[in-house]
């Protein structure tokens, strides 16, 4: 049983202007069914949106229409630099823009919901890259953005980071198929952009994703001496077959993301330097957030674990078989995929083993099949027993978001698996 081959001409190079504008028309449409209250003026409670983001934003907001530039908040405790608060974002433009315009509850639900917007035109392009029909492509968009994002609409940096994992994948799989250099150091601002949007956790997790989806795609190319296919013409230099060479253009296209956002990172390390969360204890345990296994089951039965009899948050704080030594909450430890996409990706497995005997899905996917079960593995938290002690892995808490590279697996595997559904039935 051999992989698919992945398509050497992806649908979305061929996709026009009337394609793009249709699925931007049909993300604004989900934002209006699923957010209906924010687009009336509503706005969100619980989590920190009050007791931690409001503060800041509103502090950010008089300083902007006041005509100033925000360098120190005095109003909170003895003060702090509040570009050393990543989060408020206060160099990030689209924050820059909504802030100094509107009124912050306006501003705070604009800002998240241009996001959403983001999110899923930038998945439903990964899909069309990967070879998804145009259904297909909206249905991976769907499962990622309004499976994963929505449950941490109380947490602002999920969407407004999140949006740009999609995007980095579009621009580092369009390189790795076409060659185009010019593609490749598209990645370098908008990973910038990711950075500065304030929330550090999950640019650290998609630079872990797509250093292993490169390297592995890189290497599986050259152990099979395959040819990447030729560019289109004005589209850049042709891939090099140099393992080497490769490797070194996106390891320094990534990094001149970083220095473009170091403006940000510089500030924000030197205030974690002075943060007790320099110290690891049961509150700043890296792996505080994390998703014992036994509540994996959310993925098959969530009318269990979210009936309204249920206190899932308490029977997370209680532990259980086998979980992390560390506290969690339903909001950091939520995975789910929707049981339809989840049978769509049982179905495609037994299908293409058992009656066509071959791998259901290309080689590009199943890597980030590979990927997102690791993901599904540092979410646990078990890793961090020694990750903690490793730069970069014990920065941060809330193991449970590494969980969002099983949610953007899933999301190509359903989309494909929608495809080949579509001709079975017929």
């Amino acid at each position: 049983m051999t992989p698919q081959s992945t398509p050497q001409t992806p649908a979305s190079l061929r996709d026009g202007w009337f394609a793009w504008l249709l699925v931007i028309g049909v993300a604004v449409a989900l934002t209006v069914l699923f957010w209906a209250p924010l687009w009336q003026g509503g706005t969100l409670i619980g989590g920190d949106t009050f007791s931690y983001y409001f503060p800041q934003k509103t502090f950010l907001s008089d300083s902007l229409q006041r005509g100033e530039f925000p360098l120190w908040n005095p109003l909170v405790g003895a003060g702090y630099p509040i570009v050393a608060e990543s989060q408020t974002g206060v160099l990030y433009p689209p924050t820059l823009l909504f802030y100094k315009y509107f009124e912050v509850h306006v501003a705070y639900s604009a800002n998240q919901i241009l996001h959403y917007l983001i999110a899923f035109v930038g998945m439903w392009a990964v899909g069309r890259r990967y070879g998804l029909s145009w259904g297909g492509a909206v249905l991976a968009a769907l499962i990622y953005v309004y499976g994963w994002f929505a449950p941490r609409i109380c947490l602002e940096w999920a969407i407004i980071g999140g949006a740009y994992v999609p995007w980095c994948v579009w621009l580092v799989e369009g390189w790795l198929l076409t060659g185009s250099r010019r593609t490749l150091l598209w990645l370098g601002p908008l990973f910038g952009l990711f950075l500065l949007a304030g929330h550090f956790h999950l640019a650290f997790i998609a630079t872990l994703a797509l250093s292993t989806y490169v390297l592995l795609r890189l290497v599986f190319r050259q152990w099979e001496g395959e040819a990447p296919a030729e560019p289109r013409v004005g589209s850049g230099t042709r891939l090099r077959r140099s393992l080497g060479t490769n490797l070194a253009w996106f390891g320094g296209v990534l990094l001149s993301g970083y220095f473009l956002a170091s403006v940000q990172l510089g500030p924000t390390l030197e205030l974690m330097t002075r943060s007790q969360r320099q110290e690891f204890n049961q509150g700043n345990d890296p792996g505080y957030g994390h998703i014992p296994p036994w509540y994996l089951t959310q993925v098959i039965s969530s009318w269990i674990w979210y009936s309204p009899d249920w206190n899932v948050d308490q029977a997370l704080f209680q532990g259980g078989p086998l979980s992390y030594p560390c506290n969690t909450n339903k909001v950091e430890a939520h995975l789910y995929f929707g049981m339809v996409p989840l049978l769509l990706v049982v179905w495609a497995l037994g299908h293409g083993l058992l009656r066509q005997r071959r791998w259901p899905w290309s080689r590009s996917l199943t890597l980030w099949l590979v990927i997102g079960l690791l993901g599904l593995l540092l979410a646990t938290g078990f890793p961090f027993v020694l990750l903690k002690h490793v730069p970069g892995f014990g920065y941060f808490r809330g193991a449970g978001r590494y969980g969002i590279l099983m949610a953007f697996a899933v999301s190509l595997l359903a989309g494909a698996a929608f495809d080949a559904w579509l001709p079975a039935v017929r």
